[in-house]
């Protein structure tokens, strides 16, 4: 996942209504608290933009962490490429696809969603999904320096069957994976491999798709995870369903935001996907920060924002975007896109 990011953004009134609309059981702890508005909007133009050159082609994600830029691509070899993140000085293209000893599977990018940076000593990892079952620890310091490409595969205990993963701290996984012919998922919190999940996440496991055994409709109840472990609040946002769930791992609390006035149905969503439509999803990408997270969103109207949200579900700010994205960063008051049609990097400073 996105971590380590500084969002620019100021704690601003809660605008909440409450909300009485029905919805699909299990897609919220209970009633959802709907934003339907935020403080402070912002619109960006394209002439606000820097264009940055990279030469690159293939972008499939950007993310920084402190003085890097790290770039990952779409090639079988180098999978990712690494810059200096104020002079953007080409540090070097690392890691490459194939099935042999510390090489990425292919088809497998170390996604921001997936990933996750660790602190180790005076150097600097990343640890990533590498196919379905193992993880690698890159060794992000050393390359950076030009000392070499140090990769190693790394354990963590995830349940057996688990779809989707992500990794919360060393000890702390979270997981879903697929039960009753693919129609719901169940979530688990494995600490050191002992389940310690929180009772009430078996609110959140009741939503259920109609549609049993299919390859892709199960994708309605798909989530993406961002995590704070210094307040311990998990954000497990819906990509579907306008849906944020906010919980913590070692307390009882845990409450949902719904986002804009009207629910989305599973059943909506479901009926898309059965029609073909498959590019239905509101939520592209989250980022966090150790004071927000937010989300690169997507509307009904195809139109693209930032949307911020402090770590208590308060809404912070919208950033309307000028044209569709597919990848978001946010650095300090510096905000990175990636153009989908024409993969153009753009960086936005905030004023």
């Amino acid at each position: 996942m996105k971590t380590s990011r500084f969002i620019w953004g100021l704690l601003l009134p809660l605008l909440f209504v409450s909300c009485s609309s029905e919805r699909d059981e299990g897609v919220v702890f209970e009633k959802a608290k709907v934003v339907s508005s935020f403080p402070k909007e912002i619109t960006l133009s394209l002439s606000d933009a820097q264009d940055v050159d990279l030469g690159i082609l293939g972008i499939a994600d950007l993310y920084s962490h402190d003085s890097m830029l790290m770039v990952v691509t779409r090639s079988d070899e180098p999978v990712i490429e690494l810059f200096d993140y104020e002079t953007l000085e080409p540090k070097g293209g690392f890691l490459r696809h194939g099935n042999g000893p510390n090489e990425v599977q292919p088809f497998a990018f170390p996604y921001s969603s997936s990933s996750r940076f660790v602190n180790k000593g005076d150097s600097l990892y990343l640890d990533f999904r590498n196919g379905m079952k193992n993880y690698l620890r890159w060794n992000l310091t050393a390359a950076y320096n030009g000392q070499g490409e140090f990769v190693k595969e790394v354990q963590y205990n995830f349940a057996p069957s688990a779809l989707y993963r992500w990794i919360l701290n060393d000890s702390t996984v979270l997981c879903k994976t697929l039960v009753d012919n693919n129609t719901r998922v169940v979530r688990e919190v494995l600490v050191n491999g002992t389940d310690r999940t929180p009772g009430f996440l078996s609110e959140l496991d009741k939503a259920k798709v109609q549609t049993e055994n299919d390859g892709f409709v199960f994708n309605t109840l798909g989530t993406l995870v961002e995590y704070n472990p210094e307040l311990d609040v998990v954000a497990e946002v819906s990509l579907y369903l306008d849906v944020i769930n906010l919980y913590s791992l070692h307390s009882n609390y845990h409450e949902s935001i719904q986002i804009g006035k009207k629910p989305v149905l599973i059943s909506d969503i479901e009926a898309l996907m059965k029609s073909g439509i498959y590019d239905c999803a509101h939520v592209k990408e989250t980022v966090s920060s150790d004071s927000s997270f937010s989300l690169l969103y997507r509307d009904s109207a195809g139109d693209m924002s930032i949307l911020q949200f402090g770590w208590d579900g308060k809404p912070l700010s919208r950033i309307s975007l000028p044209e569709k994205v597919s990848s978001l960063d946010i650095h300090g008051k510096d905000i990175w896109t990636v153009s989908t049609d024409s993969e153009q990097v753009r960086r936005y400073t905030l004023q």
